[in-house]
């Protein structure tokens, strides 16, 4: 049934193009990025929160690493939400890129957000080495 199965990169794919677009631009140190970056304070974190965004992502991306993806990237967006709204700016950007993390992720694996004991642990391929 492939229905199921590509359900969750429909909703996944613009997400991952989206993020990997940011990180690679702050990696690049984008005139745009570091403006707004100056403007806010933290261009010296510039290259740094890049790095951290595409190691989420890259983590999020592989099924045996998907649920720490999902938590480096939760606090990522934790974070630019925090921001923004200590700069009274717009945050609803990054909350929606965060809802749509967690609906990508459970759409993938609903087993990360039921209870530790009943999830599937992700290294259990490991058992048969």
């Amino acid at each position: 049934m492939p229905g199921p199965r590509i359900l969750p990169w429909i909703v996944n794919l613009p997400l991952v193009a989206l993020i990997a677009y940011s990180s690679l631009t702050k990696l690049l140190e984008t005139a745009w990025w570091a403006e707004w970056f100056r403007s806010w304070g933290l261009r010296p974190y510039l290259t740094s929160l890049g790095a951290l965004e595409l190691i989420g992502l890259l983590l999020y991306l592989s099924p045996s690493t998907m649920r720490f993806g999902l938590i480096v990237l939760a606090a990522y967006f934790g974070g630019a939400i925090a921001t923004t709204l200590q700069r009274q700016d717009n945050w609803i950007p990054s909350a929606l890129c965060l809802a749509a993390l967690c609906l990508g992720a459970w759409l993938r694996n609903p087993a990360l957000f039921t209870n530790a004991r009943e999830a599937r642990n992700e290294f259990e391929y490991l058992k048969g080495r």
